[in-house]
């Protein structure tokens, strides 16, 4: 079982001002930047090797070269990930030992299952159903740490001080305003968003907000073929309130937006990132209720 968090690995330095983003000539920042490139790098890798399998021009031979270089990934993206971990634990001004707990055991379940589906891989002869099999498992994957990637990027954020001025109006323009995915089977929601203010602006990390809500849409209760209905409320004096829900329609403006992959690490690491800003993210029996401080 993975256990909190409570330093980097060998060789690894201490940084207890990562997440901060000090200058980038900080020596104490540089391990937690080659911690992200090593995770950037390893999806990268699962990524190629799922497009290299569904390619008919190459080879086993060629497959039975590369999969050992992923199988090599493995150790360096889980050190990767424990120390961003660490650091988040170490920046973080309340308690987050529950949510690293859980993102650390899970990318150590999901390493596994990859690891194993490799060593099939180069075990079995990869004929046609085979490389099927090693595709699905790849793409599985890799759909799980890039979510693991973005909640990590969520709760560094999280620990940052980086409030700024901000117009509801704008946040839900730029939170559904993305350019189309390119991914033909990318999962896909229309999302019809509408807003209520007297033109106060609030204060709040855009990276914290932005993916929270993207969150909230993924996490909104009701079938995922349903469209979300995003009610966003901004006055002075009161907290910044955006319901998300599937069966309150509301007349507003109609996004196709691509929500980010849930995974049983999600909600608690949303829990956590609003708390360390001061928010709140709750998911109740029909709707995401995702609270704002407006003093």
């Amino acid at each position: 079982m993975y256990q909190t968090a409570t330093g980097p690995r060998d060789g690894g330095e201490a940084d207890g001002g990562a997440g901060r983003h000090p200058s980038p000539s900080s020596p104490r920042l540089a391990p937690v930047i080659e911690a992200r490139g090593v995770l950037r790098d390893g999806l990268a890798a699962v990524r190629n090797l799922e497009d290299l399998l569904r390619s008919p021009r190459v080879g086993p031979r060629a497959l039975a070269q590369i999969i050992p270089e992923l199988q090599g990934f493995g150790a360096p993206l889980l050190d990767s990930v424990e120390q961003i971990l660490w650091s988040v634990q170490e920046a973080a001004r309340l308690p987050v030992d529950a949510a690293i707990a859980e993102l650390g055991s899970y990318v150590q379940t999901v390493c596994g299952r990859l690891h194993d589906s490799l060593d099939r891989g180069l075990r079995a002869p990869l004929d046609a159903k085979s490389r099927l099999s090693l595709e699905s498992a790849l793409g599985r994957a890799g759909g799980e740490l890039n979510s693991v990637r973005q909640l990590l990027d969520l709760l560094t954020q999280a620990t940052e001080r980086s409030d700024t001025e901000l117009d509801i109006e704008e946040v839900i323009e730029v939170a559904f305003s993305a350019p189309p995915p390119t991914n033909p089977r990318a999962n896909l929601v229309k999302v019809v968003a509408a807003y209520a203010h007297d033109g106060t602006e609030f204060r709040a990390r855009p990276g914290v907000l932005l993916p929270l809500i993207s969150i909230g849409v993924a996490m909104a209760p009701g079938p995922a073929k349903d469209p979300v209905f995003v009610d966003a409320v901004c006055r002075r004096g009161e907290p910044v309130v955006i319901k998300l829900s599937r069966d309150c329609p509301v007349n507003g403006d109609e996004y196709v937006f691509e929500p980010p992959l849930i995974v049983p690490p999600s909600l608690i690491s949303a829990d956590t990132a609003a708390r360390l800003a001061s928010a709140s993210f709750e998911v109740e029996r029909d709707r995401v209720v995702l609270s704002w401080p407006n003093p």
